[in-house]
Formats: structure tokens, C-alpha cells, sequence
């Protein structure tokens, strides 16, 4: 097997995954993420300042804030690849592969003049309707909200709703309702859920509970007392209740007293 050094480009789970797989084929594997670092959508930056620690312990190399910029071939008449330059460091690093996996982009050319309302996707409101009533859309093209959700048990719910509605049944209307992701991968386990911080224009009380020595993380994050998201990793019991808990908005002192921070 001539491929002895692979570079992943794009820092999520799915990334994450195939590079967990690798590294038991004793592949050197290098990540390249463009924003500030890893699984930006699942861990906030002291989180995922530890799993950066966790991937380094298993020689796993990390390049954040950058992108490739030029591929190098070998020249010879099977497209076979040697090498990369990093966007901003214009640093060269060998590869004889390149795993791209930087999430779903919908293609919206045959939709681009049919007068349907796109940005990301196509807009649909809480019926899946698009801006033409008698247009639905469900699934990786469906923007609702604003938001991409790209999750295959909300594509599913998505189908449920704008199959009611077509047919009339217009009680049936799409929430969005955080579900949670989940990895396990390098002997780490990690469950996320809802907001973790992300937007600036929100304000958030924070419980947290942190123990680098044994990789275990905590952190839930509450908006005017009520739990809107949260982070465990290394200790991920108790996920199933911090679904429970953010679909009924439970408060900081109910998370006291189910003593969610309490180690393992």
C-alpha cells in the first residue's frame, strides 16, 4: 500500500471518524480545519482544546485557522497525488491522499429561476412550504430558520410534516428541536447539544466541571435561568437526561440538584 500519509480536510465528526479508523492502519494522518478548531459545531474552545491535546497524544497533526491552497501531483498519467500547501503558512506537507469532508452544500442551480425564495437552501416555513405554496421541501435542501440542519431524524420529521400538510392536515407544523450529536473516537467519548456558546449576542450562565487529567469536560449553558445546550465528553452518562432537560427548559437548580456535575 503506497499511501502511508493522508490529509483530512475539514474539522468535524465525520472527519474525526475516518481519521479514528486510520490511525489503526498507522496512516499519518494530518487535519486541516479553517476556523479556530475542531468539531466547531459540537465544542467550545476549552473543550476542544483538550480533545486537541487527546488527537496530538495519538500523533495526529492539526492545522487550524487554514486551508490548502495548492495540490501536487506526481506527474504521471494517473492523477496521483503528492502533496499540499497550506493557505497561510504556505507550509508543504506530503500526501499520497486527500479526504475532503467539509459537510453538505446544496447545488440550488435548478431552482435559481423558478422565483423560489433561496439563500442557503431553499427557505421553507414551520409547513415546509417554500415561498410558492405549493412547492415543499424536506431534507439537506431545506433551510428553515435560517439554518441548514442537515440531520437524517429531522429530514425524517421534516417528511412527516409536509406529508400532513399536503394533504391538509395543517396542525402538524416543524420545531426544531435540538437533538444532540455524538462521537466516540480515540478512547474519547463526546455528546453536545443545543447552544454552546456560539452566538455573541447572547448572554449565558455557565456550570462546568473540568479534570484534563482524565479528559473529562462538563458544561452547560443556561439563557435567563434555562438550559439552552451543553457539553460532556470522557463522561457522557448522562446524555439522555440533557435531552430530557433542554426540551423541558430546566433550570440551573435543577441541574444542581440532579447533581449533573458530579464526576464519574
Amino acid at each position: 500500500d503506497y499511501v502511508k500519509d493522508i490529509v483530512l480536510l475539514g474539522g468535524g465528526i465525520l472527519s474525526l471518524e475516518i481519521a479514528d479508523r486510520l490511525k489503526d492502519l498507522n496512516k499519518n494522518i494530518t487535519i486541516i480545519e479553517a476556523g479556530p478548531r475542531l468539531m466547531p459545531k459540537q465544542l467550545d474552545q476549552d473543550a476542544s482544546s483538550i480533545f486537541n491535546k487527546i488527537l496530538e497524544n495519538s500523533k495526529i497533526n492539526i492545522f487550524l485557522s487554514e486551508g490548502i491552497d495548492e495540490i501536487y501531483g506526481t506527474g504521471n498519467n494517473y492523477g496521483e497525488v503528492c502533496g499540499i500547501k497550506l493557505s497561510h503558512s504556505a507550509r508543504k506537507i506530503n500526501c499520497q491522499m486527500i479526504i475532503q469532508s467539509l459537510g453538505n452544500i446544496s447545488d440550488l442551480t435548478l431552482f435559481e429561476n423558478t422565483g423560489l425564495n433561496l439563500n442557503r437552501g431553499i427557505m421553507v416555513d414551520e409547513f415546509m412550504r417554500s415561498s410558492d405554496e405549493n412547492i415543499y421541501a424536506i431534507g439537506d435542501i431545506a433551510e428553515f430558520e435560517g439554518k441548514m440542519i442537515g440531520l437524517w431524524p429531522r429530514a425524517i420529521e421534516m417528511a412527516k410534516v409536509a406529508g400532513a400538510n399536503i394533504v391538509g392536515d395543517n396542525s402538524r407544523k416543524f420545531k426544531d428541536t435540538p437533538i444532540g450529536s455524538s462521537f466516540n473516537g480515540f478512547e474519547t467519548k463526546i455528546f453536545s447539544i443545543g447552544e454552546i456558546g456560539n452566538s455573541t449576542e447572547n448572554s449565558y450562565s455557565i456550570l462546568e466541571l473540568k479534570d484534563p487529567k482524565l479528559n473529562i469536560y462538563k458544561k452547560f449553558y443556561f439563557k435567563d435561568n434555562l438550559f439552552v445546550g451543553g457539553i460532556l465528553m470522557g463522561d457522557i452518562s448522562k446524555s439522555i437526561q440533557l435531552r430530557k432537560a433542554i426540551n423541558a427548559a430546566s433550570t440551573i437548580q435543577h441541574f444542581l440538584d440532579m447533581h449533573f456535575l458530579d464526576e464519574i
